[in-house]
């Protein structure tokens, strides 16, 4: 396979985290029913740029990741709750063979997916280290939905 003739003019650059807070009551997270997690995820992008070699653009994917033991209202000193926010930003290029809206159309496809694909594995590495017994793995998503 000649990957030189599938590659995309479109190319990621770099990423940051911009944002990481995690709130943890729980000692050890154990999946059971009595769990309830709720996952929600949103983009934007921050900037487009003309350049003379073509298109500069920066993505922002917000996830936050809620975990809790019940879905009744308790008090503070009794509920169980892991809380994850994160805000994480890539920056994207590509060449001048692409018109501005091609680059933001790729900017809310590839580059909200390659940022997932980033945050996912790094909310992975985090949670397994900050939760005994459990790991928080996202689900895939569709970006083109």
């Amino acid at each position: 396979m000649d990957t030189q003739k599938m590659e995309s003019p479109f190319r990621f650059m770099a990423s940051r985290i911009l944002e990481l807070h995690i709130d943890n009551t729980y000692v050890e997270l154990h999946n059971s029913p009595d769990n309830y997690k709720s996952i929600d995820v949103s983009h934007n992008i921050s900037e487009i740029l003309e350049q003379d070699n073509g298109w500069l653009g920066a993505v922002e994917l917000s996830i936050s990741v809620n975990i809790t033991d019940s879905l009744e209202e308790k008090d503070d000193t009794s509920a169980k709750k892991y809380i994850l926010n994160m805000r994480i930003e890539g920056g994207f290029s590509s060449g001048k063979n692409m018109s501005k809206e091609e680059f933001e159309q790729m900017l809310h496809i590839n580059g909200s997916a390659a940022l997932y694909s980033i945050a996912r594995g790094f909310i992975i590495s985090t949670t397994s280290q900050t939760l005994v017994g459990g790991q928080v793995v996202l689900p895939l998503l569709n970006f083109t939905k």
